[in-house]
């Protein structure tokens, strides 16, 4: 199951003048980034972010609205300093409240009209991250709708509103199963997939408590909102993710598998959930930086539940790469969702799956452990270190030399 784990992170209130395309966080870790587009990350929901908000001062607003400022005896551009004070310390609805003042008294500054629009827009997608129902989700559309109103310069939040109506759409009537960790959204006719549904709840609720014990954390947990995860056909799936038909699933946020027939094709999806539900621990534990080879090397390796069964998938796909030149690690850094050559894409793939087996072997033991060399780093990614830095200071050996090792045997 292919897909694309990843990484989304929130844009920032800026100052001065338009610092770029402005960002969302997603469900994970906060890390500074955006949406970013096409993810294979993650997906096809992330896009690039602004840098800050916009700081301002009385004496830059334009003439009339600094004499309003004056003679309400408001200070607009304090107000609108502590909205960005208070969006920096996540307190959203504060400084939603703060920039809603700033837009009313003074309704023709572009500044305030931003600033409130990547409030709501975090408000929007808190909101569809946690929503258990379609009309939770119809609230966050309505207010991220809102915000591309007062911002329409914000082309990622355009896309994602896009985004979030074609789901609207697709997912219209869709059964809704639940378990401790999970929430399943599905088109299928409900009696005749009963038992189907029943194991994938239970794959899921396996894979949770592996990732879980590997990587030390526990996403939906202690109160936080469960994992979604939708069943689509291959028309719907296609036309929510905008990814090609290489793509047997998708992580942006939520888990997104397209299915023909479910009774022919469960070792398959139950295979796929457990891929794309790595990748969400991937993007919790490691935030936005972890390198894609990375992210779909561990998905892959982890797809299989079985140390065996594991070993012999990362042979498969040493033997694909026998006799080619290896794709340079940089090549492999980035997004696989935006490739459109299906060789090449396999080719990624299975480099990714055979330098985490090759790590995993050398140099963690050949299986699963909480505190070993891959695992750490992911974690490392979310502290700022790239994937060779903490490599080495792991192991004492450079990631490449590694790489290059594992080609001459090939």
């Amino acid at each position: 199951g292919g897909g694309t784990g990843a990484a989304a992170a929130r844009g920032e209130p800026r100052g001065g003048g338009c610092a770029g395309r402005g960002g969302i966080f997603a469900r994970g870790r906060r890390a500074r980034g955006g949406i970013r587009g096409g993810e294979a990350q993650d997906a096809p929901e992330r896009v690039a972010p602004d840098e800050s908000l916009r700081p301002h001062s009385a004496a830059s607003l334009p003439a009339a609205a600094a004499g309003e400022v004056e003679e309400e005896g408001v200070d607009w551009s304090a107000r609108n300093s502590e909205g960005i004070e208070a969006l920096g310390r996540d307190e959203v609805e504060e400084a939603i409240a703060l920039f809603e003042a700033c837009h009313a008294a003074v309704p023709e500054e572009p500044v305030y009209a931003h600033n409130l629009a990547e409030a709501l827009a975090r408000a929007a997608v808190a909101l569809h991250e946690a929503a258990l129902s379609p009309e939770q989700r119809l609230a966050a559309i309505s207010r991220l709708e809102r915000a591309v109103g007062l911002d329409p310069t914000r082309e990622d939040l355009a896309e994602l509103l896009n985004r979030w109506k074609r789901g609207a759409e697709v997912e219209d009537g869709f059964f809704i199963e639940r378990s401790e960790h999970f929430v399943l959204s599905y088109d299928l006719e409900r009696e005749e997939v009963r038992g189907e549904i029943e194991a994938l709840d239970r794959t899921l609720e396996e894979a949770y408590l592996d990732f879980s014990e590997a990587f030390t954390l526990w996403p939906a947990d202690g109160g936080a909102a469960p994992i979604r995860v939708v069943l689509y056909t291959r028309a719907g799936f296609d036309r929510v993710t905008g990814i090609g038909p290489w793509a047997g699933g998708v992580y942006d946020g939520t888990i997104r598998v397209p299915v023909g027939d479910l009774d022919r094709e469960l070792p398959r999806v139950r295979a796929v959930l457990r891929h794309e539900l790595l990748h969400a621990f991937v993007q919790e534990k490691g935030g936005a930086r972890v390198p894609a080879w990375l992210n779909e090397g561990l998905a892959q390796w982890l797809e299989e539940k079985r140390p065996a069964a594991r070993r012999e998938r990362v042979e498969r796909a040493r033997a694909k790469l026998a006799g080619s030149q290896l794709f340079g690690l940089d090549e492999l850094t980035g997004s696989l969702a935006g490739w459109s050559d299906p060789s090449r894409i396999e080719r990624a793939y299975a480099q990714s799956l055979a330098l985490v087996g090759w790590i995993a072997d050398h140099y963690q033991g050949g299986d699963v452990q909480s505190v070993g060399v891959l695992f750490e780093m992911v974690a490392g990614c979310a502290e700022g270190r790239p994937v060779e830095e903490t490599f080495r200071d792991r192991v004492g050996l450079d990631l490449a030399a590694v790489v290059e090792d594992m080609a001459q045997e090939l």
